[in-house]
């Protein structure tokens, strides 16, 4: 879904074309008319080509387990990491193979259920937080 933004620059205004499609990375461009803007969000739009060639979206067939491998080997830089491994290997042998793309609520809460009862509310919350590890 596109949208027009209309933007104040130092004496006139610009058009930003915002194009959101799920599972492919968000298309911005400034344009000097809204007429322009319009054209480009419609031609972009049109097809899927021009889409995902803007928004690349190589990283959408990555599988739960290269995710997790990739954050713990480049961006964890916490102090317990034998402890966030195995957080995120419960998580890949649950749905490690799956694509991230398909990844649904039903898979998370599926697996939680799989953990063992003895486990407290604060455990189960560490386990969600390992999960969706934003950067």
């Amino acid at each position: 879904m596109a949208c027009i933004q209309k933007l104040k620059r130092a004496n006139t205004f610009v058009y930003r074309a915002i194009i959101k499609k799920k599972g492919i990375k968000t298309v911005t461009k400034v344009f000097n008319t809204r007429r322009l803007a319009l054209e480009f969000s419609n031609r972009i739009e049109a097809s899927r080509e021009p889409l995902v060639a803007y928004g690349n979206s190589k990283k959408i067939e990555l599988t739960f387990h290269q995710v997790a491998e990739e954050y713990l080997s480049r961006e964890y830089f916490g102090t317990r990491p034998i402890e966030q491994r195995r957080k995120l290997n419960f998580w890949s042998d649950t749905i490690g193979d799956k694509p991230i793309k398909y990844v649904s609520k039903s898979d998370v809460a599926l697996a939680l259920s799989t953990l063992p009862s003895n486990f407290k509310n604060s455990t189960i919350n560490r386990y969600k937080a390992a999960f969706c590890v934003r950067p």
